[in-house]
């Protein structure tokens, strides 16, 4: 039975051709730090591959921080600002308003809400006023609103996971975390044993793991409605 249901942001509750294009100008004027942000943000994931120690936020922005002013060869104090630039500040977010979100997104939120089911959103990035200016839904409607940086972890460490489990007071197999991209979402949420939902939009390579694969939200609607 589904007692809840937590979603991924980026890609999953909108096209991520949207960000892409709305990132396209600084991409362009700074192209070796995305290219160094990117390979930065693979790396943590490996070097926290099968780690569980405690830990927070600060730790994990300082360690990126270092590791992205030692790949580009300049200060700090550069990096801060362009990370708070292109990713974290309120720049960033306000672009959310310009989205569109899946057809059906709305829809499935509103109706699992009447239903008494749970819901939340657990990105990889900060994500306060992402979704009140993507979807018009403030923070305080959401059970749960948090990025995996705040457990000092990125997906798919199962730290970050683990919060949901905690702060819901849900048991795991009660708990459905719907995500676009199998490696970070569909492997971490199962490597906690939550229920997953996978929003594919390409063909699927075999041998595929996770509890329900869906190309539009009507489809998870139903999905959901069914298991509850």
């Amino acid at each position: 039975m589904i007692k809840a249901v937590v979603f991924d942001l980026d890609g999953t509750l909108y096209p991520e051709i949207s960000m892409n294009l709305a990132m396209l100008p600084e991409f362009l004027k700074n192209i070796k730090f995305f290219l160094a942000f990117k390979k930065v943000r693979k790396e943590i994931r490996v070097l926290q591959s099968g780690k569980s120690a405690p830990s927070n936020r600060d730790e994990l922005m300082s360690m990126q921080l270092e590791m992205l002013s030692n790949y580009l060869g300049v200060d700090k104090t550069r990096c801060e600002f362009l990370l708070d630039k292109i990713y974290y500040g309120k720049s960033f977010s306000n672009k959310f308003k310009k989205f569109k979100p899946y057809v059906g997104v709305h829809d499935l939120i509103y109706s699992l809400k009447s239903k008494g089911i749970k819901l939340g959103v657990m990105s990889d990035f900060p994500i306060a006023n992402r979704m009140s200016n993507l979807l018009g839904i403030k923070d305080d409607f959401w059970d749960i609103l948090y990025s995996s940086e705040d457990t000092g972890y990125l997906k798919p460490n199962k730290m970050a996971f683990l919060r949901i489990i905690d702060e819901l007071g849900i048991g795991s197999n009660h708990i459905l975390y719907v995500g676009n991209s199998y490696e970070y979402d569909i492997l971490g949420a199962s490597g906690v044993f939550m229920r997953t939902a996978y929003l594919a939009k390409k063909k699927l390579f075999k041998d595929i793991k996770c509890d329900f694969i869906f190309s539009n939200y009507k489809d998870l609607q139903r999905y959901i409605l069914l298991n509850i």
